[in-house]
């Protein structure tokens, strides 16, 4: 293998179809977020993306097979007058800027393919605080898309500041082939699995795409993460993590702290 491609288990036709993309990043906020949706929609796998640019290492399934590292598609179709969902997640994401670049690239000729009209990407940004709500931060690629901001209590990223990985690229690259892009970052601490994170950013989601799913059994995901939270604050004998963080963090890393 020496670039990356799909391996499609079957090719769907789709109704005006949405991608949405959550990997693995700060937080697992992408990956928590869209595993949840296949889970909650039933959604069908139907495409295997390989990369010689994902970590050169297999798994073993439950079986005792191994398996090659790969990103996966999945879909959901609608029955009422609605986009249907196509859903991309992964293992990993690429371990290079050219990986990162190439494995892109594939998408969106996948979106081209299938005909996707906009993309949803999600991430995390972090700040070193846990926010109860957390705020979600959005970023487009099209003016057209601002009243999509407005409209879901959604803050506007700051100007000049980078989203690293594929949930920036993608948004940025989809530009380039007239596919409209948002990302979504969750706000969250940066380090622990941030369920409350992932559902702040589903619920934009599910208002938007009306999707009228119930976000609730995400809460004991959350309230797990939350009690690893109290352990490390009693080790820290009460100093708070979160002022720990905060001294690691320079304002420049802040700046850069957006990641896909």
């Amino acid at each position: 293998m020496i670039q990356s491609f799909i391996k499609y288990l079957e090719k769907p036709i789709f109704n005006n179809p949405i991608l949405i993309v959550g990997l693995p990043g700060i937080g697992n906020i992408g990956k928590i977020a869209v595993k949840f949706l296949i889970s909650e929609l039933t959604a069908k796998k139907f495409g295997i993306l390989f990369s010689p640019h994902l970590p050169y290492q297999v798994v073993i399934s439950e079986a005792g097979l191994i398996r090659l590292l790969s990103n996966e598609f999945y879909y959901s179709t609608s029955e009422k007058d609605t986009n249907d969902l196509i859903i991309l997640t992964g293992d990993f994401q690429s371990q290079t800027i050219f990986g990162q670049y190439e494995i892109a690239e594939v998408i969106i000729d996948f979106c081209k393919e299938f005909n996707v009209k906009k993309i949803i990407t999600i991430g995390g940004f972090v700040t070193g605080n846990i926010e109860d709500p957390p705020k979600v931060y959005g970023a487009i690629n099209h003016p057209s898309l601002n009243s999509w901001i407005e409209q879901f209590a959604v803050e506007p990223c700051d100007f000049g500041v980078p989203i690293v990985g594929a949930a920036g690229l993608l948004i940025g690259l989809a530009r380039l082939k007239e596919i409209d892009g948002i990302c979504l970052l969750g706000e969250t601490s940066g380090y622990i699995m941030d369920a409350r994170a992932s559902k702040a950013v589903l619920d934009r989601i599910n208002t938007f795409l009306k999707l009228d799913i119930n976000l609730t059994k995400l809460n004991e995901m959350d309230q797990e993460s939350q009690e690893k939270v109290d352990k490390i604050k009693e080790i820290e004998k009460g100093e708070g993590i979160s002022k720990k963080l905060k001294e690691r963090f320079t304002q420049k890393e802040r700046d850069l702290s957006y990641f896909g």
